[in-house]
Formats: C-alpha cells, structure tokens, sequence
C-alpha cells in the first residue's frame, strides 16, 4: 500500500515535472536517490564511481523525462536507466583493460627478423593479391602504407561511388605510383 502511494506521489510529480516545475524534479530526484545510489554502487562497488554514474542517471532522466508516457513508472524506468549508464561504464572500463592487457601481452613478442628485402614473387603477387580485396580494403591498404588517395582512384577501385564522395580525400600522390601498377587492371 505504501508502495502504491509512493508511486502515486511519483507519478504526480512526473506530470507536474513534464509540464516544467522544478520543485516537482526536484522532488521526484530527491525520491529516488538513495535507492539509485545503493544500486549503482551494488553493481560497480565504487562508491566515487557510483556518484559520477547518478550524476548522468539524472542527466539522462532530466533530459528524456518529458518522453516517460507512464509516470507511475518513472522508478522502474530510472532503475533502468541506472543499469544501463552502470553497465555503459562497466563495459568502457573492460574495454580499455583489455586494451591494457593486449598491449602488454604483444611487448613481450618477439619481432619476426627480416633482412629488410621482400622475395621478387611476393612482390610480382601484391596487385594480385590487392585486386582481391575488396574496393573499401583496397583504399584502406593506400591509406595504411602512407600514400593519400585521389578521387579519381577512388572510383576507379570502387570505393567511392560518385566523383563528389571521391572528393573528401586530399590528393597528393596517386596511388598507382605507389603500387607501380595501373589500377584498371586491379
């Protein structure tokens, strides 16, 4: 029963937030954020973290508010809100981790020896080999290997339809000085 009254207070003080009174906001933030707290820092356990995630909770719910069509809802709908911005960072901080992990894990590899030349067949290969890409992966390749890449390569490769999308890229150098090749036969 006192749930059910505290969601009709809620509810009220949504319609009165919806409709642009502060005190109402203020009223419905101040309902829910200790609950809120407690649930962020139970799924992060970080209590500092858990401040800064409430703080774009509450962003989140002051911005999107006026789109609630429940406003008996509105505790369930912020709880919701809480777990995704909670698990928005948990998954950015995994990431970046990871990132970390990986990272240290390749420092400790070994780098292959070369003798700084490349076998004549693996280079005679590289426009065959390039021709098989697909045309996104092909401008990738130029762009990877330094070289920029002219509009008109670009739909010629087909990785710009059009002359005006071709044209976001700065020419400098075409790329069929870069793979001595020309490309109508890639």
């Amino acid at each position: 029963m006192a749930d059910e009254a505290a969601s009709q207070r809620e509810g009220w003080w949504v319609l009165q937030a919806q409709s642009g009174s502060h005190e109402a906001l203020n009223e419905l933030f101040r309902s829910v954020q200790e609950p809120l707290f407690r649930y962020v820092v139970s799924l992060v356990r970080d209590q500092h973290l858990a401040e800064d995630i409430l703080q774009e909770v509450f962003m989140r719910i002051y911005r999107k508010l006026r789109w609630l069509r429940e406003p008996q809802a509105f505790r369930a709908w912020s709880y919701q809100i809480a777990s995704r911005e909670a698990f928005r960072y948990l998954n950015r901080e995994r990431r970046w981790t990871d990132q970390v992990r990986d990272e240290a894990v390749l420092a400790h590899v070994p780098a292959a020896e070369t003798d700084g030349e490349f076998s004549r067949e693996l280079i005679a290969s590289l426009p065959q080999l390039v021709g098989e890409l697909s045309p996104a992966s092909r401008a990738v390749v130029a762009r990877l290997i330094g070289q920029p890449i002219t509009p008109q390569v670009l739909i010629r490769i087909g990785a710009a339809p059009t002359l005006a999308e071709a044209s976001r890229a700065t020419p400098r150098r075409p790329i069929d000085e870069v793979f001595e090749v020309h490309l109508k036969d890639i």
